[in-house]
C-alpha cells in the first residue's frame, strides 16, 4: 500500500504575510508544519524504494523460475541453489532503517525475514524478527510473525516462547493476538513430556481463540478459530494410542467398508491428493 499526502496552503495565511509586510513588521513562519510533513515525505520516498525493490526481486523470480521450467532434470538441483533473494537483503535493510517505526520499515524487514528463511540464514531471520517484535508490535502486518517464528530454527524453544508470549499480550492487533496464541498454544501441547500445566495452558489458549476470534483470518484466508478447533481435534483424537475416528469409503470395486472392519488388524491408511 502507497502512502499519499497532500500539501495544502491556506490563502488567509498569505493574506496575513501581506498585511504584515505592509505594515513593515516581519513575521517569521510558524515551522510546525515542517515537522509533520517530513514523516509523510520520507515514508512515501521510502515506499517508492521499497516497491522497486519488490518489483526487482518479482522479476528476478519469474526468470529464475522459467529458467528452472526449461532446463533439463539433471541441472534443475544446480539451479534450486541460485534461487534469487540473497542480493536483496541490504537493500531491504537498508529501507528498513531509513523509515524505522513505519509500516514501510516492517514491509520492508517481513520481506527480509521471507527471503533470508528461504535461504536458511538463521541468523538474519532472528535478526529481522526481533525488529519487528520490538519496534512494530501493534501493527497488523506482524499477523505472519509468529509463524516465522516457530517454523524456523533462528530461536532457541525458550526465546520463541518468550517471544509468543509477547505478541498475545502486548499486540493490540487481533489478528496478531491470534496467531501468537494459536502457535504458542499448538507448542506447549505438542511438547515432548509436557508437564500437565502446560498441557493445561496450551489447551487454553486454543479454547480461547477458539471462542473469542471467530471472524479472524489468517493470511491464507482460514479462520484462527477453525485452526484451533482442528488443532483441539487432532490432539484429542489423533495421537499415537488413540482410537481412530471411524469413516467409510467406497474401494475400486464400488464395494463400501468401514475403517472398523479391520478393527485388530494392522492397517496404512495412505491420504494423498494432487493440486
Amino acid at each position: 500500500m502507497k502512502t499519499f499526502f497532500r500539501t495544502c496552503r491556506v490563502p488567509f495565511a498569505l493574506m496575513a504575510l501581506g498585511m504584515c509586510a505592509a505594515l513593515g513588521f516581519a513575521q517569521t513562519p510558524k515551522p510546525s508544519a515542517a515537522p509533520a510533513a517530513a514523516p509523510a515525505q520520507a515514508a512515501s520516498a521510502s515506499q517508492k524504494k521499497l516497491d522497486d525493490i519488490d518489483a526487482r526481486l518479482e522479476k528476478a523470480m519469474e526468470e529464475w523460475k522459467e529458467t528452472i521450467k526449461k532446463a533439463k532434470p539433471e541441472e534443475r538441483a544446480a539451479l534450486y541453489e541460485k534461487r534469487p533473494g540473497e542480493a536483496y537483503l541490504d537493500e531491504y535493510e537498508a529501507v528498513a532503517n531509513e523509515a524505522k517505526g513505519t509500516d514501510v520499515a516492517a514491509k520492508a524487514w517481513i520481506q527480509y525475514v521471507g527471503i533470508a528463511a528461504s535461504l536458511g540464514n538463521v541468523n538474519q531471520v532472528a535478526k529481522g524478527v526481533k525488529v519487528l517484535v520490538e519496534d512494530h508490535i501493534n501493527s497488523p502486518l506482524l499477523t505472519e510473525v509468529p509463524d516465522m517464528i516457530v517454523q524456523t530454527n533462528a530461536f532457541k524453544p525458550a526465546k520463541a516462547e518468550e517471544m509468543l508470549r509477547r505478541l498475545a499480550d502486548k499486540s493490540t492487533d487481533k489478528s496478531v493476538q491470534a496467531a501468537a496464541m494459536f502457535a504458542l498454544g499448538s507448542q506447549l501441547m505438542g511438547e515432548k513430556k509436557a508437564k500437565p500445566e502446560r498441557l493445561a495452558e496450551g489447551r487454553a489458549l486454543l479454547e480461547k481463540v477458539k471462542k473469542d476470534y471467530t471472524g479472524i483470518k489468517s493470511s491464507n484466508e482460514v479462520e484462527y478459530a477453525a485452526m484451533a478447533e482442528g488443532k483441539l481435534f487432532e490432539l484429542d483424537n489423533l495421537q499415537i494410542g488413540k482410537t481412530p475416528s471411524d469413516f467409510e469409503v467406497t474401494d475400486e470395486n464400488g464395494v463400501k467398508f468401514k475403517l472398523s472392519d479391520y478393527r485388530g488388524k494392522v492397517v496404512v491408511i495412505d491420504f494423498w491428493g494432487n493440486w
